[in-house]
């Protein structure tokens, strides 16, 4: 006679591959951005508060920490679904991930020498191509529309002032 066959066994609750006891990508990640948040949050206790009566609007720390909200409530998302998907279905970085993190950091350590609007233009170009965006017509439009419509935004109706770099010498 043959003996009857086994079913092999499953670990957890037998629905699916078991998650390995050591930490993802997703919750390494979301963990780092929530310590971030909590940094920011704390260097957010130390700006001082405009009296009632001259205060225009919200107070200084009310928007960053609005910002760091949800920042940190997205990056609690991000780690309760990484928890949730079993590890073979994750999907390495992709490598422009992190072409696209270089760009930034460029960004923002160039702001100063070429200002802001002008900034914003040359990361409006680069980003779309580094993508593999070929329509340079559109891409063309989106780096001139999006710098003039923060510029408008910002420092027409929000009175908030950006950094010239080059163009601090031509008076504006």
């Amino acid at each position: 006679m043959s003996e009857p066959q086994q079913e092999p066994a499953t670990e957890g609750n037998g629905t699916g591959p078991s998650r390995s006891p050591l930490l993802h990508g997703d919750e390494i990640v979301g963990g780092a951005i929530l310590v971030f948040c909590a940094a920011a949050y704390a260097i957010t206790m130390t700006f001082e508060e405009v009296p009632a009566m001259l205060a225009q609007g919200i107070q200084p720390a009310v928007f960053p920490r609005a910002m760091i909200a949800v920042i940190a409530i997205l990056s609690v998302i991000v780690i309760i679904q990484g928890r949730r998907k079993p590890a073979a279905t994750r999907k390495p970085v992709p490598i422009v991930a992190f072409a696209t993190a270089g760009l930034l950091g460029l960004f923002v350590a160039v702001i100063d020498w070429v200002g802001m609007m002008l900034g914003i233009f040359l990361f409006c170009l680069v980003l779309p191509a580094l993508w593999g965006d070929r329509r340079y017509l559109w891409i063309a439009v989106f780096a001139v529309l999006f710098p003039v419509s923060i510029f408008i935004l910002f420092s027409t109706m929000l009175e908030v002032r950006f950094p010239l770099g080059i163009f601090q010498s031509f008076g504006f």
